[in-house]
């Protein structure tokens, strides 16, 4: 059942039983013939599972479709996103160079004021003098040592 409907089912009695005509897309999904052995799990409230085994596998349906269909939606998201954020690059661009364009435009080429500003810095070092660097201290002179005499042996001025 490609649509994910509901379909909806008679319950007829039939000898003091209900019984329920299985759909045929249940019927290859699940695996049966007429004669299985079939197994009803409670579920939630008024709600029940059919299946052919005795013990329930999973503790709920299976999500194969609802991944596959969470997947598209985040896969579209994402590249809506990718989109937004190029848009706002673009514009952060194009901003940036018009601004850049009008800067040139009211204050000229760059490369004609740094030659103006050069030509005033050559201009003001010719009058200042140049500065006198500080000449480095000399190292110091080597000491000329003397041995004195021992105190004992020199006289003493008293005596």
């Amino acid at each position: 059942m490609k649509d994910r409907k509901p379909e909806a089912r008679t319950v007829r009695s039939v000898s003091r039983q209900v019984v329920v005509a299985l759909p045929t897309w249940v019927q290859r999904r699940v695996g049966v013939a007429p004669g299985t052995l079939m197994y009803f799990h409670r579920h939630r409230a008024g709600e029940v599972v059919l299946s052919v085994k005795p013990r329930r596998v999973q503790g709920t349906p299976g999500r194969g479709d609802l991944e596959a269909e969470l997947a598209a939606a985040m896969r579209e998201r994402d590249e809506y996103k990718r989109q937004a954020l190029a848009s706002e690059r673009g514009d952060y661009r194009e901003g940036h160079a018009h601004g850049y364009m009008a800067a040139i435009r009211q204050y000229g080429a760059l490369t004609d004021r740094l030659d103006v500003v050069l030509d005033v810095v050559k201009e003001l070092r010719g009058r200042v003098p140049p500065l006198r660097v500080a000449r480095r201290a000399r190292p110091p002179r080597a000491v000329e040592v003397v041995t004195l005499p021992d105190q004992a042996e020199s006289p003493r001025p008293d005596s």
